[in-house]
C-alpha cells in the first residue's frame, strides 16, 4: 500500500482483525483505518468543516490516484450484506455529525406549499449523524423524524444507503423522507441532488461550497436523486442529507396476541384493515410479529397498529436498551442467547422459542411514547445476530409470509430450529431506483435468528420456497442476500439501468467508481 498522505487531523490505524457487529465480515485485516478530526483539535465553526473537507478531499485524491484504492466508508456496522466489506482502506465518517436548519428562503414556493400541510421542516443532517442524536435534536425542539427502522444506532448515511424502513403506512422508508443529497463524488467535486421539481433555490447548493470549500453543483435531475436516494455506498461520499422532519408526536395503540391462524390478524395483513381489533381506523404503523413454533396454548401471532397524537408531554429521549419489545426483535433474539449457549436438544428449542416470544410480546394497550423512543437502542450483543428479509408485493403478502412459515417448519422438522421470529412490516412505495419498495404497497418479512451453524441453510430453504411458490421477491440491501445479478434485473427492471447510469454520470471515470465501489454491487452486476 502505498503511503497515505499528510492528514493534519486524521488518524490512520493498521487493524490486524477488523469485523462487523454481527461478524458476517470478521477478523479482516485493514491496513488503515482512518478517522478524520480524531487526531489534532479541529477549527470551530465554518473553519472545521473546511477542515474536515480539506481531509476527505486529501484522502479521495490519494485513493484516485492510479492504481486506484477502493474506500470503504462504513456506517454503524450494522449491515449484515457486502455492502461494507473492506479492503485496505477504512473511512470512518463520525466526524461528520452536525445538524441544521435549513433558511427558509432556500425552500421554494412550490416546497412551501406542499409541505405545509403536514408541518414539513427541512433539516440538514451530515452523514456520519446516528438516528438517536438525530432523535434527540429534533425532539428538543419539538420535531421528529416521519419514520426509522426498528433502532437507532444507525449512521443517517448508511441507514438510507440501504434503504432502511420501518412500517409507517402513510409515509415509506427512511430514504422517502429525504429531499436533497449532498454528495462528494471526487478530491474538489461535490453536488447537490434534488428533483426537478426542486426543493431549493441554488443558494443552497452555495451554502454547501461555503461550508466545504468544495465547488458544489446545483443538480435538479429525477434520477440522479432517485439512485443517490438509495445509493449502496457506490456513488459517492454521502456528506449530508436533507430530511424532512415533522411536527413532535408520540405514538400509542395497542398490541393483540392471537393464535397462528387467528383469521383477523390474516384478514389485516391481507387488507392493512385493524378494525377488527379497534374500531380506531387508519393507523399510521402496523406491524405482525409471527412465532413460528407456537402450539397448544401458547401464542403465535402478535399484531401491533399504532396512531400518531399530539405530545401529552415533553420529549425525552431513550433510556439505554429501553425501546418498545413490541418492535424490537433483538429484544427476542437477547432472551434466546442462553437457550443457545445450553444447547437444548432439537425437539426442545421450538418449544422454548416460542415460550420466550410469548414473553417480549404482551398484548395490550401500548403507553403514549416518542418515536425516539419506542424506536429506541438495540439490546442484542455484538456477534450473535443473524438476520434476513425478503420484500414482496402487498398483494402476495399473505400466501408469501405462509411460504416463509411453511419453510421454517419444516427446517424445523428436519432439526434445523430458527433461533427467532419472523416480523411482518409493510410501507408504501418509493420513486427511489433501488429502494426495495417498488410496488404501491409493499411488505417485507423479517426472519433474523441468533447465528448458528445451521441458520444458513434455513434462509437458503425460505428463498428456495418463495421461488417454488413463484413468488418475486428481493432482500433488504443491508442484510444478508439472496439476490443474484439476474434477480435483481428481474425484480426492479428499468431502474437497474437508470441507476447504473446515474453512477455513470456521477462518477464519469474508471477512478472514481473505483474509489466507490463494494462487493455488493460487483457480485449483483451494478458495477458497470
Amino acid at each position: 500500500m502505498r503511503p497515505l498522505p499528510n492528514l493534519p487531523f486524521t488518524t490512520a490505524d493498521a487493524i490486524p482483525a477488523w469485523s462487523n457487529f454481527h461478524h458476517i465480515i470478521k477478523d479482516r485485516p485493514v491496513a488503515a483505518y482512518l478517522t478524520p478530526g480524531a487526531k489534532g483539535m479541529l477549527p470551530s465553526g465554518v473553519a472545521g468543516s473546511v477542515a474536515l473537507a480539506r481531509e476527505l478531499s486529501a484522502i479521495l485524491e490519494y485513493c484516485m490516484t492510479d492504481p486506484p484504492a477502493r474506500l470503504c466508508t462504513i456506517g454503524a456496522r450494522w449491515s449484515l450484506s457486502n455492502v461494507l466489506d473492506p479492503k485496505d482502506l477504512i473511512l470512518d465518517p463520525g466526524a461528520w455529525d452536525q445538524i441544521a436548519a435549513i433558511d427558509s428562503a432556500w425552500a421554494t414556493p412550490d416546497y412551501k406549499s406542499d409541505a405545509a400541510a403536514r408541518g414539513g421542516v427541512p433539516i440538514v443532517v451530515q452523514g456520519g449523524t446516528t438516528i438517536r442524536a438525530v432523535n434527540n435534536f429534533l425532539g428538543s425542539y419539538g420535531l421528529a423524524l416521519q419514520t426509522s427502522g426498528a433502532n437507532d444506532g444507525h449512521r443517517v448515511a448508511g441507514c438510507i444507503a440501504t434503504g432502511t424502513h420501518g412500517s409507517h403506512l402513510k409515509v415509506g422508508a427512511v430514504h422517502d423522507t429525504v429531499l436533497a443529497v449532498y454528495l462528494v463524488v471526487g478530491p474538489q467535486q461535490a453536488v447537490l441532488l434534488q428533483p426537478s421539481s426542486r426543493r431549493f433555490t441554488p443558494d443552497l447548493a452555495q451554502w454547501f461550497a461555503q461550508q466545504t470549500g468544495i465547488r458544489s453543483d446545483d443538480v435538479a435531475d429525477d434520477d440522479l436523486f432517485n439512485a443517490a436516494r438509495v445509493a449502496l455506498g457506490a456513488l459517492g461520499f454521502v456528506h449530508s442529507v436533507i430530511i424532512e422532519a415533522v411536527p413532535l408526536y408520540q405514538l400509542r395503540g395497542f398490541t393483540v396476541a392471537r393464535s397462528l391462524e387467528d383469521t383477523d390478524v390474516w384478514h389485516a395483513i391481507e387488507t392493512l384493515d385493524t378494525s377488527r381489533f379497534d374500531p380506531t381506523p387508519s393507523p399510521d404503523f402496523f406491524t405482525v410479529v409471527f412465532s413460528p413454533f407456537a402450539t397448544g396454548n401458547v401464542p403465535g401471532a402478535f399484531a401491533t397498529a399504532l396512531w400518531k397524537q399530539a405530545p401529552s408531554s415533553r420529549y425525552v429521549g431513550p433510556l439505554p436498551v429501553a425501546s418498545s419489545i413490541a418492535t424490537d426483535l433483538s429484544r427476542l433474539l437477547s432472551s434466546l442467547i442462553p437457550v443457545a449457549e445450553n444447547a437444548l436438544t432439537d425437539p426442545l428449542i421450538g418449544d422454548v422459542v416460542a415460550i420466550e416470544t410469548a414473553k417480549q410480546y404482551h398484548p395490550g394497550p401500548v403507553a403514549p411514547d416518542f418515536p425516539g423512543s419506542y424506536f429506541g437502542p438495540t439490546s442484542l450483543p455484538e456477534g450473535n445476530g443473524r438476520s434476513v428479509e425478503v420484500v414482496v408485493d402487498h398483494a402476495k403478502a399473505v400466501p408469501a409470509v405462509r411460504a416463509v412459515l411453511r419453510a421454517l417448519a419444516a427446517e424445523a422438522r428436519a432439526g434445523r430450529c430458527l433461533l427467532g421470529a419472523v416480523g411482518v412490516r409493510f410501507i408504501p412505495g418509493s420513486s427511489a431506483l433501488l429502494g426495495t419498495n417498488i410496488h404501491p404497497m409493499n411488505t417485507y418479512i423479517e426472519f433474523p435468528s441468533l447465528q448458528t451453524s445451521q441458520t444458513t441453510r434455513i434462509h437458503q430453504a425460505v428463498w428456495d420456497a418463495l421461488r417454488a411458490a413463484d413468488i418475486p421477491f428481493t432482500c433488504h440491501w443491508g442484510q444478508e442476500y439472496g439476490m443474484t445479478a439476474d434477480s435483481v434485473r428481474a425484480y426492479f427492471g428499468s431502474r437497474v439501468d437508470r441507476w447504473k447510469a446515474a453512477r455513470a454520470k456521477l462518477l464519469p471515470t474508471p477512478q472514481q467508481r473505483a474509489v466507490f465501489t463494494n462487493p455488493l454491487i460487483g457480485t449483483l452486476g451494478l458495477d458497470v
